[in-house]
């Protein structure tokens, strides 16, 4: 599978690569692109081994997932140094959180992508999806909990307990927290084959859980925005042709 759509990642990697060494590029700084590769390619290794857990899902698919599932903040970023606008890191986040899921789908349809990783772009942030009508774990599921493995994630207390792909994955609050460090040697392979160097990781007997009664709050990682931005949405979609190749 990973093969089937390298030249996928591969744009991705080389569209990123390009805005980094624009020498024109004054409206993204470079390290919000470089992070949000490396964001990318940490979730994908992350997912790969939550995902050799579950016997019913591909480590492969899971990977491609985590690779792509914030593939929508590329043309977003790309289509705001087209017009030559000029926005504040916040602002983009914002623009991005209320945006960059909808572009992201839209991008993979475009590039017939199977339809349970375009649900990932789509679903990976829903953090309560309904669990009664879905038995079984899914890829979105896997970059859901991979996502929230991030450091910046990692810094904010989460209420594991009331993430529904947690039970799912039949992961435990404490696995939850402190699994990539559990999992150290695994993602570390997966992060070298996605070419990220190698980084001191904590020891697994240095960990400290979160007091009890702290994990009882609700996730506050990723909140949502009702708002539907229609101008600008229908702008930056009409500017995806420019990826259909």
């Amino acid at each position: 599978i990973i093969q089937k759509y390298a030249h996928i990642v591969d744009r991705h990697k080389k569209i990123i690569g390009t805005r980094l060494r624009s020498p024109n590029n004054q409206l993204l700084e470079v390290p919000y692109m470089e992070a949000v590769w490396q964001h990318s390619r940490e979730v994908a290794a992350v997912s790969y081994v939550l995902a050799m857990r579950q016997p019913h899902l591909s480590p492969d698919q899971a990977m491609l997932a985590g690779l792509v599932h914030d593939i929508g903040v590329l043309p977003l970023c790309l289509h705001i140094e087209k017009n030559h606008a000029r926005i504040e890191e916040d602002k983009l986040e914002e623009l991005i959180r209320k945006c960059g899921n909808a572009i992201g789908t839209k991008l993979l349809q475009k590039w017939n992508f199977p339809q349970d990783l375009i649900g990932v772009v789509g679903e990976h942030e829903s953090l309560h999806r309904d669990s009664h009508q879905m038995p079984r774990a899914d890829y979105t599921d896997v970059i859901s909990i991979a996502n929230l493995q991030d450091d910046r994630a990692r810094a904010k207390v989460i209420a594991w307990d009331k993430i529904a792909a947690v039970k799912r994955l039949g992961l435990s609050e404490d696995e939850c927290q402190n699994f990539v460090e559990l999992n150290a040697e695994r993602i570390a392979l997966i992060e070298e084959m996605l070419g990220i160097a190698p980084s001191k990781r904590p020891q697994v007997a240095g960990l400290v859980s979160p007091p009890s009664y702290l994990k009882k709050q609700e996730p506050t990682y990723y909140p949502q925005s009702s708002s539907k931005p229609a101008g600008i949405l229908s702008s930056l979609l009409s500017f995806l042709p420019f990826w259909k190749n």
